[in-house]
Parts: C-alpha cells; structure tokens; sequence
C-alpha cells in the first residue's frame, strides 16, 4: 500500500484519494500490514451464497488505494453483479446466468467514483467506491464464457488452457 512519511519519520499507510472518478484494477491479491488479502471465491457468511472477494487498486499508478469489494450472487445483490461488469465494458444482458469466477475477474479495469467518510469507530479517513461507472465500449471478450452457455467450470477450464495472464506490468492506466 502507499505510504508517506510523517515529520518525526513514522511510515504511515494512505487510505484516501481525491473524491472523483478513478480508474480501478482487479488484481490478485495485496498485502495490508501483516494481512494479505486475495481475489478469491467465497461462501457469503451472512447469506450463504456464492461470492467473490474482488482485490481492488483504485486510482493511479503513482497514487493508489487498495478496496476490498464483493460480489455476491444472490438476487438482491445482482445489481451490484451487474454495475461491476459494465464498468469493465461487459454487458450480460436481461435473462443472461452470471457464470463468474474469481481468477476471470483479475486483470479486469474500469471507472469508479470514489468518496471518503470516516468509518464508524475510526479515526482516520479512507476512500470507498460510491459506485462503479459504466463502460461506453462492450468487451464480453474479457471473461472467457461468461456471455455463452457454458457454466462457469467449463469457462475455468478453458481459461486455464489459454494459461495465466501475465499481470508483471503495473497498472496500465
């Protein structure tokens, strides 16, 4: 994570950027402090349902934050679903099943808009996403599968055939 430093020489962890539209990367996983997060299917703790722990850097390449977002695959929460991928430039369409794995979604970039707010309890600032913004261009090129009839095992395995992007250049926008 982006640091800076304090006057007496503290290292200190950024957790803000500018309100505004920032470009967004999917990525495989960040480390926090003594924690490493990943970009990884889950089970929802509250609902039960299927989800996906999205690993975000939102801003720029000089100047970052690292978001923690999920997808959930319940029908109150395909909206969120739905938001994510347009601002990828990937568009379902009405009626179309979302087959969707975690390891599809590293690589993928958008717009979001950000705000900050101090968090219940805490004292410091930090930078969340107020929403994803949509993508002027389609791209359903972008998660193998997902806008064919395929389920998501069949997609997996034909993403691993084509092999592992190669994510070592820094985020591109």
């Amino acid at each position: 994570m982006p640091s800076f430093e304090t006057p007496n020489g503290d290292k200190k962890q950024k957790y803000t950027l500018e309100p505004g539209v920032h470009g967004w990367k999917v990525v495989e996983r960040v480390e926090f402090g003594d924690y490493q997060f990943y970009t990884e299917d889950r089970i929802s703790q509250r609902s039960g349902d299927e989800q996906i722990q999205l690993v975000l850097l939102v801003g720029s390449t000089e100047e970052h934050i690292q978001n923690i977002q999920m997808l959930t695959f319940s029908d109150a929460a395909m909206w969120k679903v739905a938001e994510f991928l347009k601002s990828a430039g990937i568009y379902a369409g009405e009626g179309v099943p979302v087959c969707l794995m975690a390891k599809m979604c590293i690589g993928l970039t958008g717009k979001c808009r950000t705000a900050n707010e101090i968090p219940e309890g805490k004292k410091y600032e930090r930078t969340d996403i107020a929403e994803f913004l949509e993508a002027p261009e389609q791209h359903p090129e972008k998660i193998p599968g997902y806008l064919k009839s395929e389920n998501a095992a069949d997609a997996a395995k034909r993403l691993e055939a084509v092999g592992e992007p190669d994510y070592s250049d820094d985020i591109p926008w």
